[in-house]
């Protein structure tokens, strides 16, 4: 199949036009606005959110015309007035990060100092209604950079950082940090001579059972040779004997796709069942000239990895492979259940895949999506997948995974509040996911958090049995198309939405199918249109180069967004008048029509169906 029908067809899992909103209404509130805001280069939002409920964000803006550390909790049910974290410290924060604990037990770690000296700081807070102590420096060290903080529901937890050449950790509890004692010169390097500083996409990337008191610690190791590793430990303590053995996560080749030595990097580190951890990253594959990335997911329980599983959209076949994926990112739960995110390497759409017991779905792409996507998971299985589509402008959309809302999308920001910037600050706090973003410019600039509620997901089913191997999904049950056909061959195009009929129209043409099962119909568009053949073989648009050439036949996929509606199994009409999910009408011209099913529950797709029209 075409890449490009590939993309075309990857709303089938769930995500984009025709979805039908969840149930529960997204509130926000304006926690910031003004020059304050805007004048900031970057706002570094972040959030974390605990079982019970309890949340915090954080960003920068200016204050007195320096940017600093703000942030705000939810108390009694409503978000606090901003409050200044960075108190008495004149330089601009560096690195941040935050965790929260059931009952608001609050720890933010951060750095400030002058550029190359920074000293790391935490402030806490004992529970929602205290209030935040005064930053504490953490050791005389300086030279801090990459931090990465996770807690568990206690509130302790362990924090990740990097200094020159080195990553390091510490030991979270009691709103005091206890420096673990590495086994390579105190530090977590795999060797004495690696370099592990920790600049981005490389910097260290941590996650923590639930309980806060086991953590696993994945990151990147230069070696003399300028190679990147990625290495992984679990730590159990500050100990050195509670120090793992530092083991590589990267694999020598995919699927007969030979592995390169950089870009083993883009962590993302999640705890859940048995306290074992999954450790997503990118990694660097040849591709005939070429060197792509892949988002890639492991089994880690601290001296093993399981097999990597792909948890992007690309062709495994590295022949057909023409694009990578790359910025993964993971959520799971305790009891097997998961969501990820990664984006197209070049072309920025948005990759998304699920996790059932040990196993995770192939990645499935969502057409017309954008920068860096977001996930988060409550502890109750209910998963978010937070995408940017390219259409509307300035929106965020919470895509549901599992629970009664599975499948369905809520609108998280009010779009005409001005533009919508990328970074996010993202995460679960009981049966609701925060989002912390910035929108506006100038005076209208305005960080805004959104609450949105997340179902709690009913008790859990058989999972299917793991199928060893680079993420293959189990088998499924497909749609049958049992009749398909146009109403129309030759349609007089109208501007009118693709509508359900209940009753074959007199006047509009539509499509006219029967499916033996509940299932997501697709549908898109490729015009027909003259070509030529190239010295490789393919149909290409005539040139003055290739006019002499064989003559063929092109099928251009048509960018408007696919017709995406949910239908119950039996017959099922579709008004079609030349137009597919976008505002306007597609141009006169010959068209080969794309038809397929993907079945409602695990969005297996049944073979594309064909029909040709000519639109007038």
């Amino acid at each position: 199949m075409p890449r490009a029908v590939r993309i075309a067809l990857a709303a089938a899992a769930g995500a984009g036009a025709f979805a039908a909103p969840a149930q529960a209404a997204v509130t926000r509130t304006t926690l910031a606005t003004g020059a304050d805001v805007a004048s900031s280069p970057v706002n570094v939002p972040q959030a974390d959110g605990a079982p019970d409920g309890s949340a915090i964000v954080t960003w920068i803006q200016r204050d007195g015309g320096v940017d600093h550390l703000f942030a705000s909790r939810i108390v009694n049910g409503a978000w606090t007035a901003k409050v200044r974290i960075d108190a008495g410290l004149p330089n601009a924060p560096g690195s941040t990060t935050v965790g929260i604990g059931d009952t608001g037990r609050a720890t933010i770690a951060f750095t400030s100092g002058p550029a190359g000296a920074e000293s790391l700081y935490l402030v806490t807070a004992t529970s929602n209604g205290a209030a935040f102590g005064a930053p504490q420096q953490v050791g005389a060290a300086t030279g801090w950079s990459s931090l990465d903080l996770d807690v568990g529901s206690s509130g302790d937890g362990y924090l990740a950082a990097h200094q020159p050449t080195k990553v390091q950790a510490f030991r979270i509890s009691g709103g005091t940090a206890t420096k673990v004692d590495g086994p390579t010169a105190g530090a977590l390097n795999a060797a004495p001579t690696g370099d592990a500083s920790g600049a981005a996409p490389k910097q260290a990337n941590v996650g923590v059972n639930a309980a806060g008191t086991t953590a696993y610690i994945a990151w990147t190791e230069q070696d003399g040779a300028m190679a990147d590793h990625a290495f992984a430990r679990k730590i159990t303590g500050t100990a050195a004997a509670n120090v793992g053995p530092a083991v590589s996560a990267a694999i020598p080749d995919l699927n007969g796709a030979p592995a390169v030595t950089n870009g083993n990097d883009e962590f993302s580190v999640a705890v859940g069942q048995n306290d074992s951890a999954w450790i997503a990253f990118r990694q660097n594959f040849t591709y005939g000239m070429t060197n792509k990335a892949r988002s890639l997911v492991r089994s880690f329980d601290g001296t093993t990895f399981g097999a990597a599983q792909v948890i992007d959209g690309a062709p495994l076949t590295p022949a057909e492979v023409t694009d990578g994926a790359e910025n993964p990112l993971i959520a799971v739960d305790a009891a097997g259940h998961g969501v990820a995110v990664s984006s197209g390497q070049l072309d920025n759409l948005t990759h998304v895949a699920r996790l059932d017991g040990t196993t995770w779905s192939r990645g499935t792409i969502v057409p017309a999506t954008g920068t860096v996507p977001r996930v988060a998971m409550t502890a109750a299985g209910t998963g978010l997948q937070l995408l940017t589509p390219v259409s509307p402008a300035n929106t965020f959309t919470a895509r549901i995974s599992r629970g009664p809302a599975d499948g369905t999308t809520e609108t998280v920001n009010d779009g005409t509040q001005g533009p919508l910037f990328a970074s996010t600050g993202t995460a679960a706090a009981g049966d609701s996911a925060v989002v912390l973003y910035r929108q506006g410019q100038a005076a209208d600039a305005k960080m805004i958090v959104a609450t949105v509620p997340l179902p709690t997901t009913p008790a859990a089913t058989a999972t299917p049995t793991p199928t060893p191997g680079a993420g293959a999904p189990p088998a499924y049950v497909v749609p049958t198309f049992k009749s398909l056909r146009l109403s129309k061959t030759r349609i007089l195009r109208e501007n009118l939405k693709p509508l359900v009929l209940t009753t074959p129209s007199k006047r509009s043409p539509y499509l006219d199918m029967t499916v033996d099962r509940p299932a997501r119909i697709v549908v898109f568009a490729e015009r027909v249109l003259p070509g030529k053949r190239s010295k490789s073989g393919k149909c290409v648009a005539s040139t003055a180069k290739t006019k002499r050439r064989k003559s063929c036949t092109r099928y251009v996929l048509q960018k408007d967004p696919p017709i995406i509606v949910d239908r119950p199994a039996g017959r099922t009409l579709i008004r079609f008048t030349g137009r597919l999910s976008g505002k306007k009408v597609l141009p006169k011209g010959n068209y080969r029509l794309g038809i397929t099913a993907a079945d409602q529950a695990t969005g297996a797709l049944t073979a594309i169906q064909r029909l040709r029209v000519t639109l007038r």
